[in-house]
């Protein structure tokens, strides 16, 4: 689940190690190795670009507030 909503299996832990390396669970492993990053990067940008758009519609609507 938390690779559909675009936890990066890349990130290192303090002590070094993937998430992979971390799993106690072959299963978890095995996925976490496996997983498409390309879905990751995408899920990535869009939610920079969620962002972006959410900061804008907020400037919109302070720039309304004011006038």
């Amino acid at each position: 689940m938390l690779l559909q909503y675009g936890a990066d299996p890349r990130l290192y832990a303090e002590d070094g190690m993937t998430p992979g390396q971390q799993s106690s669970f072959e299963h978890v492993r095995k996925l976490l190795e496996t997983w498409d990053i390309s879905l990751t990067d995408r899920m990535l940008q869009k939610l920079a670009a969620d962002e972006e758009k959410q900061r804008a519609d907020d400037r919109q609507m302070t720039e309304a507030q004011v006038e």
